[in-house]
């Protein structure tokens, strides 16, 4: 049990180094220090890890990638928004959302979603995870004529980043349980020996930066600089955001369909105070000063059956996630020549892809299947998991109605259309302007 639990937080924790990483440097342009958002990212990943292990839900949490290149791009430097300001926003955001979690309504309309809708957004985290993995390793890259090709295998990157990829596949048909562990550990060190990576001078780094982004948001001035519209465009955005996002998360990676009765059992108990413990998380992370946290993708990669339902597995992330907190250079180093990042992502991908089953064949008619259809496409193109799962709500409940089937969706899924609507048109269009 416990090698099987380690074998599966290992590549979750590894994988996600990137957004530990990037998060902070994105959130630097706007002027926050890099140090303290890193920190603070860390230490309430660390956190979250030990309240998920304590509801039996080992989910790794994160810094969200897509809030912060959101928030940097579109009300920081295109609006004016101070960082610190953006960062109120995003707490008014979790606690309102942690507000609502208490409203029984809204529990019961996402419970009563066709469970094709569920296993369409699995689908789709597991090919943005492969897409992903085969960004980062330059497996793939853009070209002009055909909008995409693959990458030159001369390079190291890429050929190291492929045969990580083939050594996780051929553990995986050997039936070994820990093939992204073993194939993460290979390329790293082939990658070390022969020196695309090195372990800088000063390896270690004490914690500091806490004191230039804790509240930081008290001491802001320039509030009439902006107009009362582009924060409350940014509060929706937000709030739906959250919602859709962690909602989302545990349709796809805690599934519970035929079969799975005591997970289903488990994490059905665990999934209300799981949500609500992920938004005051958030609301903390933005009061600390930095981005809200998000079930990471990577969760995939320790998505192995009965590894969810152990306490161990979520106290087993915690403890690997301290480290973190002290080698902020060498993990750095490792990700300028993130070969060894790529098979834990695609294997993350492959593994979810195992579990979530066919959607199409789950679906009961057309506008389940066209509603699986818009999220598969957009997952993997944007990486963001509200937009898709919102997106696939949206189609849904159109297309039931087109279909003279109002009756089967009720008022409440109409009412969460037009939220949605509001989610799209004041969270990308209005705000854009």
């Amino acid at each position: 049990m416990m090698k099987r639990d380690l074998a599966a937080a290992i590549p979750m924790v590894l994988a996600a180094a990137y957004s530990f990483l990037l998060v902070p440097s994105v959130l630097s342009e706007a002027g926050a220090p890099f140090l303290g958002v890193y920190f603070v990212s860390v230490i309430t990943a660390l956190v979250g890890a030990l309240l998920m292990g304590a509801l039996r839900i080992p989910m790794l949490l994160a810094p969200s990638l897509v809030v912060t290149v959101f928030l940097v791009e579109i009300p920081i430097l295109s609006h004016g928004m101070s960082w610190q300001i953006s960062l109120l926003v995003t707490l008014a955001a979790a606690l309102v959302a942690f507000l609502l979690s208490f409203l029984r309504r809204m529990e019961a309309v996402l419970e009563k979603l066709p469970r094709s809708l569920s296993a369409g957004l699995g689908t789709g985290i597991a090919l943005m995870l492969i897409a992903y993995g085969g960004i980062t390793g330059d497996l793939i890259v853009r070209d002009p004529v055909s909008v995409i090709t693959l990458g030159d295998f001369k390079t190291p990157l890429t050929m190291l980043s492929f045969v990580g990829i083939l050594i996780f596949f051929a553990l995986r048909a050997a039936g070994v349980r820990a093939a992204i562990l073993i194939s993460m550990g290979t390329v790293a060190l082939i990658s070390f020996c022969e020196g695309f990576w090195v372990i800088p001078p000063d390896p270690f780094l004490l914690p500091e930066g806490l004191d230039r982004t804790a509240l930081q948001f008290t001491l802001t001035e320039g509030w009439n600089a902006l107009p009362v519209g582009d924060y409350v465009n940014l509060f929706v955005f937000l709030l739906l955001y959250l919602i859709l996002w962690t909602r989302g998360s545990f349709a796809a990676f805690f599934p519970t369909g035929e079969g799975e009765k005591e997970k289903g059992d488990i994490v059905r108990k665990s999934a209300k105070k799981a949500v609500r413990r992920i938004y005051l998380l958030g609301a903390l992370a933005a009061v600390l000063g930095a981005p809200p946290l998000v079930a990471a993708p990577e969760t995939a990669a320790g998505c192995e059956k009965g590894a969810e339902l152990s306490q161990r597995g979520g106290f087993l992330l915690a403890a690997l996630l301290v480290p973190f907190l002290f080698i902020e250079p060498v993990l750095y180093e490792i990700t300028t020549f993130p070969a060894c990042l790529v098979p834990g992502l695609v294997g993350s991908g492959v593994m979810l892809l195992e579990r979530v089953g066919n959607p199409f064949r789950m679906a009961a008619d057309f506008p389940e299947r066209a509603s699986v259809g818009i999220l598969i496409f957009l997952l993997p193109v944007t990486r963001d998991i509200a937009l898709s799962f919102g997106a696939e709500l949206m189609t849904f409940v159109f297309l039931k109605c087109m279909a003279g089937k109002r009756a089967e969706i009720g008022m409440p899924l109409i009412v969460l259309f037009l939220l949605l609507l509001a989610y799209f048109f004041y969270g990308y269009w209005s705000i854009l302007v």
